[in-house]
């Protein structure tokens, strides 16, 4: 509950908050998705629609100040378009042209709709050996304890990039 006491009092300060994969579930149990449309890795869609928010499977979706990005990958994309919103389209293109971030993934099954029926129809994602839970949904279930300004001050950052961190670790 700290956490997201927190995450509701920064969010009503930000010009944006932004999560990026299962982060989105931290902002959804804070209620800050509540009646918004917003994405998350595709394994935990349900959880993101059992706590608020209207699930969609676009890779960035914005919301007023609230934008959510799908899987990791996603997030470059979602990255590309906060640099847009804030800089403008000639430092986006500059920054995506200095990452060389011009994607041709060597398979077409980048979502649970493009992939082969036997990969992302049953549901299941790769487990590491021995393991209970496919590996997504290991992340999910992670708690940790952050005391985000000692983050900020060994990172010589601001605490809302701290935060922002945090939240993308989630």
């Amino acid at each position: 509950e700290r956490l997201s006491e927190w995450l509701r009092g920064v969010h009503e300060n930000t010009q944006y908050t932004t999560s990026v994969c299962t982060g989105s579930l931290l902002l959804a149990g804070a209620g800050i998705l509540d009646g918004l449309e917003a994405t998350t890795h595709w394994l935990a869609m349900d959880t993101l629609e059992e706590n608020g928010a209207k699930p969609t499977s676009r890779r960035v979706v914005e919301q007023g100040k609230v934008i959510t990005s799908a899987g990791v990958s996603s997030g470059i994309d979602m990255s590309l378009r906060l640099t847009e919103l804030l800089y403008g389209p000639e430092l986006a293109q500059t920054l995506q042209l200095a990452i060389e971030y011009d994607p041709e993934p060597p398979f077409d099954a980048g979502s649970p709709d493009k992939a082969p029926e036997g990969i992302a129809g049953s549901g299941v994602c790769w487990r590491p050996p021995g393991a209970a839970l496919p590996l997504a949904l290991q992340v999910e279930h992670v708690v940790v304890e952050v005391d985000l300004d000692r983050v900020a001050l060994a990172c010589h950052v601001t605490l809302l990039d701290a935060a922002a961190v945090a939240v993308d670790l989630g």
